[in-house]
């Protein structure tokens, strides 16, 4: 993977993915090597998390780059986007855990390497190209969608009044649902023995809440 000289916008989301990418390799290999000095129960607890973490990082990274190439014409700026939210919600999930278990000195400067910065330049060069098609007049809501998204899923979406009809679990803040949080919807969801596809309505409002790995 060599880097080159952008010069046109596409090219530059592009090389600054493979930098992340680069960046991330490198962080994941030094925190492999950094594993042996854990002494402490949650020193290794957190160690181990950050490394897988690391992985899913980069598998997300890959997965981008494979998508900004010109021979995949079915991945659009959604799909790039979503993957490198995830790859910056893995790092976000690294620090996170580091801090619950109160070992961030510990972990965070030895697998940092500036990785989330550089994934936060590619979203926001991918952002502005989403935005970009949106003020063009380019936009099909439909279309926005990820690519994986079947179109009866993205009618379901296109739609509050019909998502609400079919919901089988409703959120509400204000205590107007049926749960006051998604965590406690998505566990009774889990647990239900309802067959099919389980809809979770979420109404408007601020929900400060970590939901971890789905």
């Amino acid at each position: 993977m060599g880097l080159y000289n952008p010069t046109q916008k596409s090219e530059f989301r592009r090389m600054t993915v493979e930098v992340a990418l680069q960046r991330a390799i490198a962080a994941q290999s030094h925190g492999w090597r950094w594993g042996k000095h854990c002494k402490t129960h949650n020193e290794r607890a957190a160690w181990i998390n950050c490394m897988k973490l690391y992985d899913y990082t980069i598998i997300q990274l890959n997965r981008t780059l494979h998508g900004l190439d010109k021979i995949n014409a079915s991945c659009t700026n959604s799909d790039i986007q979503i993957w490198l939210s995830t790859a910056l919600t893995n790092l976000e999930t690294c620090r996170i855990s580091a801090n619950d278990l109160n070992v961030t000195d510990f972990i965070l400067p030895h697998v940092s390497y500036n990785v989330s910065d550089l994934i936060s330049n590619s979203l926001a060069i991918n952002e502005d190209k989403v935005q970009k098609q949106y003020f063009d007049g380019n936009y099909n809501e439909e279309e926005s969608f990820p690519s994986w998204v079947g179109r009866e899923e993205r009618r379901l979406l296109m739609s509050r009044s019909l998502v609400a009809e079919t919901a089988s679990f409703v959120v509400a803040k204000d205590g107007s649902g049926q749960y006051r949080t998604m965590h406690t919807a998505i566990d009774v969801a889990a647990r239900s023995g309802a067959s099919g596809r389980k809809v979770i309505y979420v109404k408007r409002g601020v929900y400060g809440e970590y939901l971890g790995e789905l």
